[in-house]
């Protein structure tokens, strides 16, 4: 009983959250460089319309239970879902070398089409997903007092987040910071397109991104730079 419940904690807090929480190492707010994936569903209200909350509901849990155990595999962990976003992170704190997270994405989009073979058919629609991915230093702490969470702060997760908003208007399922994608191991099955500096609502800067694109082929994966994570700070 005792085993099965410490099973459902960290299911819901995450193994490193927990760790975190129980060691306090939050308690003061420490610096800690971070990938954030921003995953959201593409026209939940129409899904609903057609298909009903339940059935929307049963889909886009299926889809979220898939993408955390890829997440799991690639070294990420999911930080937290939002309604229908799900938000994922990278702790490249203590790296050298970043992991394969375009690999991870190019998996998830892989998994939306092999959902997408069964879902159609029994229902006339699918659930799709847009990304919006950034890198960079962001505050962390805990907050709440009956219920404590780790919280992060900082202009990196609010990039990662616009950049997902953003896909929409650019009619893009993909957008990653341009910093971030010189820095990690490239997939040939996600097809860059540089859309150069772009404005965001809430930001002065402009941001330089990179529209990607899947293509489902068979192919290994190159090393696209020898940026260190270093890097990636100094230019956050």
């Amino acid at each position: 009983m005792t085993f099965n419940l410490l099973l459902r904690i960290i299911a819901f807090l995450g193994t490193r959250s927990l760790i975190e929480i129980l060691l306090g190492r939050y308690q003061e707010p420490a610096m800690q460089n971070l990938v954030f994936m921003f995953l959201d569903v593409v026209g939940s209200t129409r899904l609903t319309e057609k298909i009903g909350d339940a059935k929307t509901q049963v889909l886009i849990g299926n889809l979220f239970f898939d993408i955390a155990s890829l997440v799991d595999q690639y070294g990420g962990e999911v930080h937290r879902y939002i309604g229908d976003e799900m938000v994922i992170t990278w702790d490249l704190t203590e790296r050298r070398s970043a992991p394969d997270i375009l690999g991870c994405l190019a998996d998830v989009f892989s998994l939306i089409e092999s959902q997408r073979t069964l879902s159609e058919p029994l229902h006339g629609t699918w659930v799709d997903l847009r990304a919006g991915l950034n890198a960079g230093p962001v505050l962390v702490s805990e907050v709440g007092d009956l219920k404590r969470e780790l919280v992060y702060f900082g202009d990196t997760i609010n990039v990662a987040s616009g950049l997902q908003s953003h896909c929409k208007e650019v009619g893009v399922r993909a957008l990653i910071g341009a910093s971030l994608y010189q820095m990690l191991v490239h997939s040939h099955r996600l097809k860059p397109s540089p859309l150069g500096s772009i404005t965001m609502k809430g930001k002065l800067e402009l941001i330089e991104c990179i529209a990607l694109e899947y293509c489902p082929v068979e192919a290994g994966l190159v090393v696209a730079s020898s940026v260190e994570l270093s890097d990636l700070e100094q230019s956050a």
